[in-house]
């Protein structure tokens, strides 16, 4: 029989309600059950993933990338094959090639939001074709983009994500149906309009626990402490710890962490940064094989899970703890305020602001970044930028450029206008340095597909240096860029910049 170049491949496991059948169910997909009308509605939805790509050695890999996972896949060579099984079939999420035959990806994955807008679309691609991708993201066409090579860990958990968001969205699509038939006050409708469902607010907002006035409210005061919207509802008051936590479990089915000094490895401090684990209300608890269990304050928070999973490259498992367990285990597992995990001083984790310091080095507990990456095993985010930091400030360099490549991160400095390079460091180091900086310019660590800019107030011995930091996106990841500025430097005569003789003279009837 010739090949029409459709091809199924069904995963499933066997159904635990039923051990004394042959029959086998698949366990993807959701359970939604709603209180309508006083009785209980459940439903079941089942996921398929459509995976579109003219290369056959390319869905042979994707087929055995998810061969383990529990949902349908469903492969084809031709969008227009596709478009034939979307019409048959209801697909859940459409993984799509960006050069194909006929239509092109972008082409192929704007019909399918034109025609099926509940479907999820990635895109798969070995193109640097940034602009495009991104511009596709802003008009709501792709979900995500992934660049071939790909990682199968990070394909399936961008996957599983990508899934998770298409359930919590059916699911408030159904609950706003409802609630729209048994009526709302037209004017809570309008407001509560732009507010996101999904999230934490707008459960709340929801359940009339919030008004929307008062979430907005509570956004401004997090975003003034950088802090995440579970913690600020418990600082200011607005809803008791406990009773916050049973409405983030009962949303997110999330399982309870036991945070004990039992149960924390405190070696997990390498995986994270404590300035990351602050702001989020997160703290690594455990490590098995590839699976990392996180214990946070909104494991609603998908975002934030997803950049962890990225950060670390590690399968996240999301579990629910109070925010003031997690500061607890803070402190445990990344020592007392101004104390290293050993006892030691550290006042780079935890300095006290002094004009707007943001890092404080002392000079004489420095190491050389080369002293940093001869360490054995994986040398923290904080001692690694230090040393960058540092040794720039000692060089009396003007600019810090830190590039990803394809094996290594290069850190170069400029000096006396000529860039030199310093020293490598680890690719699989890149996220969290480059996370430990973006913390400290206060940028967005969970934006990494547009540039940033931010700043940096460094206090080294007598000198205060002012550095403006810059991150681009470039296809191996986040290029930073660091321009150091003494703000001790005195202001130097025309007659003291180098410039002599008649050059000094024309200079200066110029001027």
């Amino acid at each position: 029989m010739e090949d029409s170049g459709i091809h199924y491949v069904t995963s499933a496991v066997q159904d635990e309600s039923h051990p004394g059948t042959d029959e086998k169910q698949p366990t993807s997909g959701f359970t939604r059950t709603i209180i309508e009308d006083g009785e209980a509605v459940s439903a079941k939805q089942k996921h398929t993933v459509l995976i579109v790509d003219d290369e056959m050695p390319v869905l042979m890999a994707l087929r055995r990338a998810f061969a383990s996972e529990d949902f349908e896949v469903l492969t084809t060579e031709h969008a227009a094959e596709a478009l034939e099984v979307m019409a048959e079939t209801d697909v859940t999420l459409v993984i799509s090639d960006y050069r194909m035959p006929g239509l092109t990806g972008i082409e192929f994955l704007r019909t399918i939001m034109d025609d099926y807008p509940d479907t999820i679309r990635m895109m798969l691609t070995s193109y640097a074709e940034t602009k495009e991708m991104v511009s596709a993201i802003e008009q709501g066409v792709l979900y995500k983009f992934v660049a071939k090579p790909w990682n199968d860990d990070d394909l399936r958990i961008s996957v599983k994500l990508a899934l998770r968001q298409h359930d919590l969205l059916a699911e408030n699509k159904e609950l706003r149906r409802i609630a729209g038939r048994k009526g709302s006050k037209p004017s809570d409708s309008k407001r509560s309009s732009d507010i996101d469902t999904t999230t934490l607010g707008g459960i709340l907002v929801g359940k009339g626990l919030l008004l929307p006035a008062q979430l907005d409210m509570v956004e401004k005061f997090r975003q003034q402490r950088d802090t995440i919207l579970a913690k600020a509802l418990v600082d200011l008051g607005m809803i008791g710890e406990q009773a916050l936590i049973r409405i983030i479990q009962d949303e997110s089915k999330a399982d309870l962490a036991i945070l004990d000094e039992d149960v924390i490895d405190t070696e997990l401090s390498t995986l994270l940064p404590r300035e990351t684990c602050e702001v989020g209300c997160i703290v690594p608890v455990r490590l098995e094989d590839n699976n990392l269990q996180i214990a946070m304050a909104d494991p609603l928070d998908l975002s934030r899970i997803e950049y962890i999973c990225f950060a670390t490259r590690k399968n996240v498992t999301p579990l629910l703890a109070a925010v003031s367990q997690i500061e607890a285990a803070i402190r445990y597992m990344y020592g007392d305020p101004g104390l290293g995990i050993d006892g030691t001083s550290n006042a780079i984790d935890f300095v006290e602001s002094i004009d707007d310091i943001d890092v404080l080095l002392d000079e004489e507990e420095l190491h050389t970044l080369e002293q940093v990456m001869s360490t054995s095993g994986s040398p923290p985010a904080v001692l690694i930028v230090n040393a960058i930091i540092s040794e720039a400030i000692r060089a009396e360099a003007s600019d810090i450029h830190i590039e990803p490549k394809p094996r290594h991160t290069l850190v170069r400095y400029r000096i006396n206008g000529l860039l030199q390079d310093r020293t490598k460091i680890p690719g699989n180091l890149h996220l969290t340095t480059i996370s430990r900086l973006k913390i400290l310019a206060k940028m967005d660590i969970s934006e990494r597909r547009v540039p940033q800019d931010g700043r940096i107030t460094v206090k080294a011995g007598p000198k205060l240096v002012d550095i403006r930091v810059s991150s681009m996106p470039t296809i191996n990841g986040e290029k930073i860029v660091c321009r150091l500025l003494n703000k001790n430097a005195a202001v130097r005569q025309i007659d003291e910049i180098g410039i002599r003789g008649k050059s000094l003279e024309r200079l200066k009837n110029i001027i």
